[in-house]
């Protein structure tokens, strides 16, 4: 694997990283809205 590729994979994990955490606190919170 040659450097490009790897940075490319690893701003790839990143990226799906930080979308299932926001995705993960938008579904907290409406939750946390429901259950009131």
């Amino acid at each position: 694997a040659t450097p490009k590729s790897v940075l490319e994979l690893m701003d790839v994990k990143d990226l799906t990283l930080a979308h299932v955490k926001s995705h993960l606190q938008v579904s907290l919170s409406l939750s946390l809205i429901a259950s009131r």
